[in-house]
C-alpha cells in the first residue's frame, strides 16, 4: 500500500488491487469541513453497513450508508450544510466492529 499526504489528511490509495484488511474510517476529507465532507471507509469483505453522523449529544444527524456493502474502499458524502458549527462524531458499525473519527463543522 502507497499512503500520500497533503496539508490536509493522510489517503491510501490500493495500488495492488487487494481488499482492504480492517473494517475502518479511513478518511474525513476536509477536516475541517464547512459544509460538505467527502467520508472514506474500508471494508476486508462484505458486511451489513451502517455509516452515521452524530452530534456531541449523542444525537443522530445523518444515516449516510445502511444496508449490504461489498467489500473494498468506498466513499461517502456528508452534507452539513443545515447543521451548526460544532464536532460532529463519524461512526462505522460493520461486522460486529465499530470504527469512529470525529469532523468538526466551521462555518
Amino acid at each position: 500500500m502507497v499512503y500520500e499526504t497533503d496539508a490536509f489528511a493522510v489517503v491510501e490509495l490500493n495500488i495492488s488491487g487487494s481488499l482492504p484488511t480492517e473494517f475502518a474510517i479511513t478518511s474525513a476529507y476536509p477536516n475541517p469541513f464547512n459544509s460538505v465532507m467527502r467520508i472514506g471507509y474500508a471494508l476486508p469483505e462484505a458486511a451489513n453497513v451502517r455509516l452515521s453522523v452524530y452530534n456531541v449529544s449523542g444525537r443522530l444527524v445523518a444515516d449516510l450508508v445502511k444496508g449490504k456493502v461489498s467489500a473494498g474502499v468506498h466513499t461517502a458524502i456528508f452534507d452539513g450544510s443545515e447543521l451548526s458549527s460544532g464536532v460532529y462524531i463519524i461512526r462505522l458499525d460493520a461486522a460486529g466492529k465499530t470504527s469512529q473519527m470525529k469532523a468538526a463543522l466551521v462555518k
